[in-house]
């Protein structure tokens, strides 16, 4: 319902409305309907294309607020929105390669969510501040931003591994590395690797 309203007054809204819909955070507004299903994985087909519903619902939404609030292609969260479609392509195209490989695993993926969540409740990474409005400026946040986000996915994987096995752990790195997650979390991540 949310993003019903920020797409009407984006779209339709007077420019004032328009410009204080621009200040919020598209995060928000944009991965309320995916947040609780990233939470308990998709453990079969018909789960993954519902997923894979949202994550188009997600990425549109967030190039509506980029295309209308006029942002700079420089701010993290847009910036790697174009490549979104391989993200997507790679995962949800019916028959590819990576969503063969998450098929197999995804059992196991769920399964393992229970010793998942101390890794993002240690991290704290759910609903990172980095994700404002505005660029991050102090180098030491960012560090401490990058930190977090590079031990959470270390910490994920390591459970994946102990609980699936080496390949499950490297079929949940090809998608996060598809996905862009650490190159939209953290600001030093693309300039080191």
């Amino acid at each position: 319902m949310k993003f019903l309203i920020v797409v009407i007054l984006l779209s339709f809204g007077e420019p004032f409305a328009q410009s204080q819909v621009c200040e919020l955070n598209p995060m928000f507004f944009c991965s309320f309907e995916i947040e609780p299903f990233l939470q308990s994985p998709p453990e079969d087909e018909d789960s993954l294309v519902h997923l894979c519903g949202l994550f188009v619902k997600y990425f549109r939404c967030m190039r509506t607020f980029a295309t209308k609030c006029d942002k700079s292609e420089d701010y993290r969260p847009y910036k790697y929105i174009q490549d979104a479609r391989n993200f997507v392509g790679g995962l949800c195209f019916e028959g590819s390669f990576l969503q063969q490989d998450y098929l197999r695993f995804a059992k196991c993926y769920k399964n393992a969510m229970p010793e998942i969540r101390p890794c993002q409740e240690k991290f704290d990474t759910d609903h990172d501040y980095y994700f404002s409005p505005y660029e991050v400026k102090d180098p030491e946040t960012i560090e401490d931003i990058c930190k977090k986000h590079r031990a959470n996915v270390g910490c994920i994987s390591e459970v994946i591994r102990m609980k699936c096995g080496g390949e499950a752990k490297h079929v949940f790195l090809r998608i996060v590395q598809l996905s862009k997650y650490l190159l939209v979390t953290c600001p030093k991540f693309d300039e080191v690797n």
